[in-house]
């Protein structure tokens, strides 16, 4: 899989203008300043004699360079408890007063960026079909915010500079879901998207890096924007710079202290201020451990997400109708998965393990799948899905992850040996086979998944890699799994399944090789599709298609010789030795 993600980044530096690659060029390291902070825009030099030894110890702690505020204990948290921090613990750079050059420059950029109008489709189309996928912002508090931006004559601190990133930003991002079923033409008020997403970008890069100047260390809404510029990243197929902007978003995060519970700073706050910090990290989490997996490398944060970070409080209606579930109920339940498979142990750099890999399965099945509300279940209550717009894809995105973490527990089983398997007790070989057939289904689970969810959002182009990458990667696994002509073997047998919930045990009873061929054939078609729109699902489909072809061939090659078995066969009962 790591081929693909290097080849999709080749070809989106070969083809920048490509009006699928968003028309945008690379964006410059805005983060690399929020890896490693350095201070920036002093009055005063180090050696400044007007500078007390106090103001300079303030000076540097303020901008995070080896202090964290977010310690009680470290020499910030020190210099808190005899007072010599005065400034506000929340440090959001409200009351961050900008010097009229600074102020002055601001204006200049905010002048290149497109008009009010033409934001307000994008943030009319965010708000109403995009911040279901990922709840980075609580929408409520992100409106009064974006009203209120446009009654600011110039921006008066870093606060509202700040802000105008993350609503750019969220233009931007929300603009790759463009053309839509409601949104049918590739341009607003008669300018191209492309153009629009590229005027976003330009001034977003400019005003994020006077922010680090501003206020090096960052807050909760610097978190937001790079994590919007790495989701951006991901619809256009830059796996790659994806994880760079996550890496960035998790050390602004930490910096901020997004995954503590006890910061002084959070005394002050109300519980929506605490809530959204939780969802935040909490979405982090997901995207590092779906990229661990997907990339088969290490998470960034090592860590599970422990029930103190977990989210726990419900933004929408407190009836009897909502069930307990609000709308980011599906990333709890990602979260928990993740967490299930980081404490399960890991196929990453290790052994294949037959039997550790059964009872993963098992224990999956009785500790996690069980515990699914009734709307979210595999077998789901649907009373409430008339009264929730986005809960049907919400819940087809849970199941598609937890299909696919099914995948990445067993497709080990593709890499075995021929000749070690033949060396294998009976036990083990039948266990083997049965893991093939385990990740067909889960395979073709995934596919069903992303065909519904497609089907849901209109059947429309779109670049939403929760459709587009396990499209792709189910198909290869099942592309693998028929290049053995013998597959699937008939020579197990099945009883009745030990589990209560057994997602996989039913379809393996019945698994059929042209099923799965055919799933292999949707997959391509749905792929092709969508390259009208999206690099990554171009890539995908030319690569997937040449799979295809040689799966084809050799299964042309296995029915010719078949066949030429059965002539045989019936050459000689018809001329029997006499």
């Amino acid at each position: 899989m790591r081929l693909l993600w290097n080849r999709i980044d080749s070809i989106w530096h070969l083809n920048a203008a490509d009006p699928r690659a968003t028309g945008t060029k690379r964006c410059p390291p805005e983060d690399s300043q929020q890896c490693c902070p350095h201070i920036h825009g002093r009055k005063t030099g180090l050696g400044d004699p007007r500078e007390t030894d106090e103001q300079f110890m303030v000076f540097i702690a303020r901008r995070g360079v080896w202090l964290s505020e977010d310690s009680q204990t470290n020499t910030m948290g020190l210099l808190r408890r005899i007072d010599l921090c005065e400034e506000e613990v929340h440090h959001n750079g409200r009351a961050q007063d900008i010097s009229p050059e600074t102020a002055l420059e601001i204006q200049e950029k905010l002048y290149k960026m497109p008009g009010r109008a033409t934001l307000n489709v994008l943030v009319r189309h965010f708000v109403g079909e995009v911040n279901w996928m990922d709840q980075l912002v609580h929408v409520p508090w992100f409106i009064v915010q974006y009203q209120q931006w446009w009654t600011v004559k110039k921006p008066s601190s870093a606060f509202w500079v700040e802000f105008a990133v993350l609503f750019l930003r969220i233009c931007s991002y929300a603009s790759q879901f463009l053309p839509s079923p409601s949104h049918t033409i590739e341009s607003i008020q008669g300018i191209p998207l492309a153009n629009i997403r590229k005027r976003c970008d330009d001034v977003a890069d400019n005003l994020a890096l006077i922010c680090t100047h501003l206020n090096p260390r960052g807050g909760i809404l610097r978190v937001q924007h790079l994590a919007f510029v790495g989701l951006k990243s991901l619809c256009e197929g830059r796996t790659n710079d994806f994880r760079d902007k996550l890496r960035c978003a998790i050390h602004a995060a930490q910096r901020v202290g997004l995954d503590k519970v006890d910061i002084p700073s959070m005394l002050d706050m109300n519980e929506m201020e605490k809530e959204m910090r939780r969802r935040i990290f909490c979405n982090l989490y997901i995207w590092d451990s779906f990229l661990s997996r997907q990339l088969d490398r290490p998470a960034i944060l090592s860590s599970c997400l422990g029930p103190e970070n977990m989210p726990s409080m419900q933004f929408g209606p407190d009836d009897d109708d909502t069930q307990g579930l609000d709308d980011f109920t599906q990333h709890i339940l990602q979260a928990r998965l993740a967490n299930f498979w980081k404490n399960s142990g890991s196929n990453l750099g290790s052994e294949y393990d037959i039997i550790l890999a059964e009872e993963r399965y098992e224990k999956f099945c009785s500790d996690y799948l069980v515990t699914l509300p009734s709307v979210f279940a595999l077998q789901p209550d649907r009373e409430c899905d008339e009264r929730d717009p986005t809960l049907r894809q919400e819940r087809e995105v849970l199941h598609i992850a937890i299909f696919e973490s099914l995948c990445y527990n067993f497709r080990p089983v593709l890499l075995q040996n021929s000749n070690e398997v033949q060396c294998l007790p009976k036990y083990k070989k039948t266990l083997l086979s049965s893991q093939q057939k385990a990740l067909a289904v889960a395979a073709q689970r995934v596919l069903k998944g992303t065909s519904t969810l497609h089907a849901l959002m209109g059947n429309s182009q779109t670049r939403f890699p929760h459709i587009i990458l396990p499209t792709f990667e189910a198909a290869v696994l099942l592309v693998n799994l028929c290049m053995d002509p013998h597959f699937p073997t008939q020579d197990e047998t099945h009883g009745p399944s030990p589990f209560k919930v057994d997602p996989l045990g039913a379809g393996m009873v019945n698994l059929q090789r042209e099923e799965c061929m055919q799933a292999v054939s949707d997959a391509l078609s749905c792929l092709q599709t969508l390259a009208e729109v999206s690099i990554m699902a171009e890539v995908g489909a030319q690569t997937l298609a040449q799979l295809h072809e040689r799966l084809m061939r050799g299964s042309a090659n296995v029915d010719r010789n078949t066949q030429g078995i059965k002539n045989d066969m019936t050459l000689v009962n018809d001329n029997p030795i006499r």
